[in-house]
Parts: C-alpha cells; sequence; structure tokens
C-alpha cells in the first residue's frame, strides 16, 4: 500500500518534470530559431547595403558625366588645346632653325592664347568642385546607412580613476564591458584616441590600435584584419586574448609616448565580425586584390568603371555624330557646288 501510494506520487512529478523539459527544449528551439531569423535578417540587410552602394555609385557616375557634357566646353577645350599644340610645335620648329623673330611671333600667339586656356581650365575646375560635393554627400549617406557600423558598440574609456581606471590623469585611459552572448566566436576592438582637429577646430583620430578577441575557443589571428591605423598608434592591453560569453572584458589604452596634449576623449569598438566584404571575380590589376574591404572602395571602383564605360559610349556617340555633320557638310557642299555648275 505504501509503496503503491509511493508510486502514484511519484508519477505526477515525473510527468510534471517530463512537462518542464518539455516546455524548455521548446523555448530553446523557438529562441534559437528566433535568434536564426534574425541572423538571416542582419545577413540580407547587409546583402542589400552592398547593392545599394553599387547602385548610388552607377547614379552618381551617370550624374558626373552629365554635369561634364552639360557644363563644360569640350569643343571649346579642344580647340584651345590643338592651337597651343599647333604652336609648340611651330615653336619647336623655330627654335631648330634659330629663327628669332618667329620665336617671338609664336610666344606673342601663346600669350594671347592663355586667357583662353585659363577661362577653358576654370569652367572644368568649378565642374569637378560640383562633382566633388556630389561625391561627399553620397558618402555622408553610405556611412549613415552602413549596417556594419550600425551593429558595433563604442565604449567610452576614461582616466579618472573611478570604475575599470585605476588611477586619475595617469595617462591611460580605461574601460570595461560586458560581452553579450551569442554565437560568434571572436570580435574586433579598436582602440582610438581622438584628438582637436586643425587649429583646434573639431575633432579627429590620432591613431587607432585593432585587436581581435576570441571566445570559449584560441584561434588564429584573422590576416585580412588591418591591424594598425593612423600616425600615433596608442598601446591597447587586454588581459588576455580569449574570454568566455558573458565575461567582463577590461581594455586600457595608453597614447603615444603618453603624449595626453589635445586628447578630447578616448574609445573603444566593438566588432562582433560584421564587416564589409566583396569578392571580385577577378583581381584589381593595381595591386592584385580580390577583395573590397571597405564600402568607400567599393563604390569609388564602380564608379570609376561606369565612368570609363559612359566616357567610351559617349566619345562614340560624339564621334558618330560628328562624322554625321561632316557627311552632311560635304554633301551640301557638293550640292551648293552643283548647282553653281549648272547655273553657268
Amino acid at each position: 500500500m505504501d509503496i503503491s501510494v509511493k508510486n502514484q506520487d511519484k508519477k505526477p512529478k515525473e510527468q510534471k518534470n517530463t512537462t518542464e523539459k518539455r516546455r524548455n527544449h521548446t523555448d530553446t528551439d523557438r529562441s534559437s530559431i528566433r535568434f536564426k531569423n534574425s541572423l538571416e535578417k542582419k545577413d540580407l540587410m547587409f546583402e542589400y547595403y552592398i547593392y545599394l552602394v553599387a547602385v548610388l555609385a552607377m547614379g552618381y557616375a551617370g550624374i558626373a558625366l552629365f554635369i561634364q557634357n552639360k557644363f563644360v566646353d569640350r569643343k571649346k577645350m579642344n580647340d584651345v588645346q590643338q592651337k597651343s599644340n599647333a604652336l609648340n610645335a611651330e615653336l619647336k620648329i623655330a627654335q631648330k632653325n634659330n629663327d628669332k623673330k618667329k620665336m617671338d611671333q609664336i610666344m606673342e600667339k601663346q600669350m594671347e592664347l592663355f586667357p583662353e586656356m585659363n577661362n577653358a581650365m576654370m569652367g572644368s575646375m568649378k565642374v569637378s568642385m560640383v562633382v566633388l560635393v556630389v561625391f561627399l554627400l553620397v558618402a555622408q549617406v553610405l556611412t549613415y546607412l552602413d549596417p556594419f557600423i550600425k551593429d558595433d558598440q563604442i565604449l567610452l574609456l576614461k582616466d579618472d580613476g573611478v570604475g575599470c581606471d585605476k588611477f586619475a590623469s595617469d595617462g591611460v585611459y580605461s574601460g570595461c564591458f560586458t560581452n553579450i552572448s551569442g554565437n560568434y566566436t571572436s570580435a574586433i576592438i579598436s582602440g582610438k584616441i581622438i584628438k582637436k582637429g586643425f587649429l583646434g577646430f573639431g575633432e579627429q583620430p590620432a591613431g587607432t590600435n585593432i585587436t581581435q578577441i576570441y571566445f570559449d575557443i584560441p584561434q588564429q589571428p584573422d590576416p585580412d584584419i588591418e591591424r594598425s591605423n593612423g600616425g600615433e598608434i596608442p598601446t591597447m592591453i587586454l588581459e588576455k586574448q580569449t574570454y568566455t560569453h558573458n565575461e567582463n572584458i577590461r581594455i586600457e589604452l595608453k597614447p603615444k609616448n603618453n603624449d595626453t596634449t589635445d586628447i578630447i576623449k578616448a574609445e573603444a569598438v566593438f566588432d562582433n565580425g560584421s564587416a564589409f566584404a566583396v569578392d571580385l571575380p577577378v583581381a584589381i590589376p593595381i595591386n592584385g586584390e580580390k577583395r573590397i574591404h571597405q564600402p568607400y572602395w567599393w563604390f569609388i571602383l564602380i564608379s570609376v568603371i561606369c565612368n570609363l564605360c559612359g566616357s567610351m559610349i559617349m566619345g562614340r556617340i560624339t564621334k558618330t555624330n560628328q562624322k554625321k555633320n561632316e557627311q552632311e557638310e560635304d554633301k551640301f557642299e557638293k550640292e551648293k557646288n552643283d548647282n553653281g555648275a549648272e547655273r553657268k
């Protein structure tokens, strides 16, 4: 009797434990599915951003070509260039023949041509400035929309002797960060020293030290990660290289030569591994690279290719139109001569 009662009491407990296990397992599955879906959405967002940069680059190339063809008088520039080349050729012949009178005449013509050359150059420079302004605006938009930067976490490092900082005003900037748990195995930390800008206006990075930390399992450093950037590279000190998830990470940053002059702030940027990268089908002839690591280089590459293709197409169209106009002029002259001969 006692045994049966105990068994009866145990069965509900076993059923309860089994139910709780199933519920926990279901919750784990749901959370893993949500995390997987969030990663898929994030990857899709990164992919869309790469396409967005390419589309903006093509649009920029089209706008630049339109502005150049609309506001630059290429015919006038070509005429001035041809006149200058012809005068230079005549001057070489005069110098070879030691004809001083001819040389003086050519130099006078060159002096008369200078104002035209200056006007043409100033017009071209104004258009180039407009194109540069458009480029800077697009670059600002790309930076604002960059999802690879938005998911970074910034930690302000202090030298006030409070919290993680051991001593105040010792030139060592410190901070602590608790890593958020996730399924990534490494993170990139960029320690930056920010100083006053030119003539004391604004701010600019004086130097950046970049390192990589690992979670749970030690790994080999990623060769694609740039280790430093800037002129005055600070010293970054970490307690270790491998951490566990949710473990406290303490960072120290020392300016180069302990020079704290004009320092506005120090900060550490945590990147959990999301980085802009585009693999190219062929290597770039200049440096042999097959991967683009920054959105602005991707933007510049696409815009240069589109600009070159657009210039070739526009040049072909211009030559075709010129040839057509020459044929029409020749036809008009021929008809004019034929009509004059008939009248005679």
